[in-house]
This record gives structure tokens, sequence and C-alpha cells, in this order.
């Protein structure tokens, strides 16, 4: 039964740290991968922390990433940093 055994992975957990500037502020925080990796390879959905802003989630929906309640440009700025880190 030993042969057999395999250490978990759990990619859901894994925090990636991200720093981008939008329209001359800078950002920087975790990134989390949460959904299922889409046709590209880059998971679909990710949980997004930055320290003094509550939680967010960044989704791909129709080939454009959404942010609920940020402002686009971030959410499309953050988008990129996903793609260029997967890419």
């Amino acid at each position: 039964m030993a042969g057999n055994y395999r250490k978990p992975t759990d990619k859901n957990h894994k925090e990636i740290p991200f720093n981008i500037q939008v329209e001359g502020k800078e950002y920087s925080g975790t990134i989390t991968e949460a959904g299922m990796p889409i046709a590209f390879g880059i998971p679909s959905t990710f949980i997004i922390r930055i320290p003094g802003k509550p939680r967010m989630t960044l989704s791909i929906y129709r080939g454009e990433w959404q942010l609920p309640g940020a402002e686009e440009t971030f959410a499309k700025s953050l988008g990129k940093w996903v793609e260029s880190y997967y890419g």
C-alpha cells in the first residue's frame, strides 16, 4: 500500500505574490488559484487579497477578466499580469 501513496497536491491554496501599477497607483498583495484551468492553461478564477481591502474574486468570463466591485482598468491590468505569469 505504501507504494501507491501520492503526496496530496493542493493548488487551490498556493498564494502567488503580485505587484502592479494602475493609473499611477501601486497595488501589491497575493493571488490564489481557485478555479479549474481553462483551455489555455490558466485557472478561470482567482482570489485576490490586498492588505487593507476586502477579498475579491477575479474571473474570466467570455474571454474578459471580471472583478466585481473594482475599476475595469484594474481588472484588465491584473488579468494581463495573470496571463504573463502563466505564459
